[in-house]
């Protein structure tokens, strides 16, 4: 008997085991301890396998030398792919034109929200300043305002 059956949702493992390797050795800031649970917490609050794989990835462009193509290659579904890519913040540019653009996509206003949520979280926002808290509740407040039913996840 195998220990492992296939299921259509087996890139949310590969997901997984790409962002493990990427953000190996890097350190929240906000709590000392391995920055993958941060990627792990977004992915649990948020529901679809879609959005749980681009939650898992949603900082490896960003923070890694993970490429677009590496997700690709890896068999990561196109779909994840997208929305990794309107979740990496260009650093560059204005924040509210950056989640403004996140939010003319459920799927990435979901998983971005849940996001700033956990930025904001007792573990991890106590290494915020009062501007980039700031920026976080006005990004929460963007993102609830064009889907309200995100106040409650």
């Amino acid at each position: 008997m195998a220990l492992y059956q296939e299921t259509p949702y087996d890139y949310i493992n590969t997901a997984l085991e790409l962002a493990v390797k990427a953000h190996t050795g890097q350190v929240d800031k906000g709590n000392g301890l391995p920055y993958i649970l941060h990627p792990l917490k977004v992915a649990s609050r948020v529901r679809t396998p879609e959005q749980k794989a681009a939650a898992i990835l949603h900082d490896t462009l960003e923070d890694t030398s993970l490429t677009l193509d590496d997700l690709r290659e890896a068999g990561i579904p196109e779909r994840v792919v997208e929305l990794v890519e309107i979740l990496t913040d260009p650093k560059e540019g204005d924040f509210t034109d950056y989640i403004n653009k996140v939010a003319e996509d459920f799927d990435a206003a979901v998983v971005k929200h849940a996001d700033l949520e956990d930025n904001l979280s007792p573990t991890r926002g106590r290494g915020l300043n009062d501007k980039i808290r700031s920026k976080v509740y006005s990004g929460l407040e963007i993102l609830e305002s064009k889907y309200p039913e995100l106040k409650y996840t």
